[in-house]
């Protein structure tokens, strides 16, 4: 998807139990580094409800990029930390970090360049070929996020979900999560 002159492609992830996290952010933050006009993160999907929170969060994050107002100074930090909807990187991180635990991710890349993305998503399939294994979406959700998980994390109560407007249940609660979202960019 282009957003703001920039592409954007997720890609959900399983990782393998015997994966070395911190080696696994190194390498995505080297490739990012060593490609230019790359920028990438991976993320825990626990607390994504939606995959459209990503595309939000990263048309946020560019935004805040195209007006030089950025909080961090990584567009994926940013991404993020509009994700959490969180100011404090360390906040988002423990919202959003992948640890020990985590079994599905999701890898964030953003470039100008299309190609940029196909040879970043290239070396990291090469280099973890055995290790982690790219997945259908449907399988991030197939074990079922808890949606009391979600509404804790995002401090949604039942009460601002019943006020907020949407065809089902499910569309209030991304409404509310991107509700957070926004505020991030008023207090700024």
């Amino acid at each position: 998807m282009k957003i703001n002159e920039h592409y954007i492609q997720f890609f959900p992830l399983k990782i393998e139990k015997k994966v070395n996290i911190e080696e696994i952010i190194e390498t995505v933050n080297s490739y990012a580094s060593i490609l230019k006009d790359v920028d990438a993160i991976i993320i825990d999907a626990k607390n994504i409800f939606d995959e459209r929170q990503i595309l939000i969060a990263a048309e946020m994050a560019l935004r805040s990029y195209k007006r030089k107002n950025m909080i961090s100074k990584k567009l994926g930090v940013e991404i993020m930390l509009y994700l959490s909807g969180q100011r404090q990187i360390v906040n988002a991180i423990k919202t959003f970090g992948i640890n020990n635990r985590t079994l599905y991710s999701f890898l964030i890349i953003v470039s100008p360049k299309i190609e940029k993305i196909i040879e970043f998503k290239r070396k990291f399939i090469e280099k973890y070929k055995n290790k982690i294994s790219f997945i259908p979406l449907s399988n991030v959700y197939k074990e079922k996020i808890k949606e009391h998980n979600v509404l804790k994390t995002f401090n949604i109560s039942e009460r601002e979900i019943n006020s907020t407007f949407g065809k089902d249940r499910r569309e209030k609660i991304l409404k509310c999560i991107v509700s957070r979202m926004a505020m991030l960019n008023l207090e700024k």
